[in-house]
């Protein structure tokens, strides 16, 4: 379900009620642009667009007041992740490693694993923005229109929205501290310093299925290709493009757990250009093809009877 923040018109301005009530599943609450003061279980809280705030079901949020106040809110079942998920006790329990379950849940974390309200407000950066739009819009043209493979296609965009905003949980930029070189679904911290890669790995996590040069990456960073993939390596122990196609990868392995969309979409999806080659890299990521994984990985295609 998607729905329009209440627009402020003033300093005072207020919505009637509670923006998001508890016990009404999980919600990515978009404030667009504007400025606003919630009241949610663990306080008060102000905060100014862009900005993503993650909900579950048994969070609440209210409008105290807002100003030229413009977002949307995206609510959601939890078991449109995996069905499993309809249990709730499972989104509470981490000890799943390995498991499809785990790798959905990893998805949630901005949902199920933070202390307080601030941790569930995400600052999104304005190379974001356009993607988190697009995807916007893309997901209510499929649950409005209804075509071929809409239930898929709009899950899809809900889940690159998860991908996204799980992103940002895991490295907020006033958190930012160094760690060790990430690996696919690997927690990534970033240095503090100055000029560190953090506008280039931003600009990657959200450009990674666009058709990315090394050499226009570099020019856009103000370097050239050699100093970009020196420093690059030197923070993140890969290449420029070995980190894009790690997130590409990760992200074709999500829908194909997640969704029936067909191999050559998601090969679209994610920014590969060839089935043959999609299919070469995933194999060398994954150990079998795109295929076998959605067959032994997605529950989807789970017998009833079969355990994740």
């Amino acid at each position: 379900v998607r729905d329009a923040c209440p627009r402020g018109g003033g300093p005072g301005a207020a919505g009637s009620g509670p923006l998001v009530a508890s016990g009404t599943g999980f919600h990515l609450v978009y404030v667009r642009s504007g400025s606003a003061l919630v009241r949610g279980c663990s306080g008060r809280l102000a905060c100014q667009g862009p900005v993503l705030i993650c909900l579950n079901e048994d969070d609440w949020l209210e409008l105290e007041s807002g100003h030229a106040l413009d977002g949307e809110i995206v609510s959601f079942d939890p078991a449109i992740i995996n069905d499993r998920f309809a249990d709730r006790r499972l989104l509470a329990d981490p000890g799943m490693n390995g498991t499809t379950l785990a790798q959905d849940r990893f998805y949630l974390l901005p949902f199920v694993e933070r202390s307080d309200m601030v941790r569930a407000c995400l600052e999104l950066s304005p190379a974001m923005l356009p993607l988190l739009e697009d995807r916007l819009v893309r997901m209510n043209e499929q649950l409005e229109r209804q075509p071929g493979y809409w239930p898929c296609r709009a899950r899809s965009f809900l889940l690159e929205l998860l991908f996204s905003a799980n992103q940002i949980f895991l490295d907020p930029p006033s958190q930012a501290k160094p760690d060790s070189p990430p690996g696919p679904g690997a927690i990534r911290r970033l240095p503090a310093e100055p000029h560190s890669l953090e506008p280039v790995l931003q600009y990657l996590d959200t450009n990674f299925a666009s058709d990315l040069a090394l050499d226009e990456l570099a020019r856009r960073f103000g370097t050239n290709r050699t100093t970009l993939n020196q420093r690059f390596q030197a923070l993140c122990g890969m290449s420029v493009m070995a980190y894009v196609i790690q997130l590409r990868l990760r992200f074709a392995a999500l829908l194909l757990r997640d969704t029936a969309l067909p191999v050559a979409e998601v090969m679209e999806r994610v920014g590969f250009a060839d089935l043959t080659h999609f299919g070469r890299m995933f194999r060398k990521g994954y150990q079998m093809s795109p295929v076998e994984y959605r067959t032994a990985h997605s529950w989807l295609y789970r017998p009833a009877s079969r355990a994740s």
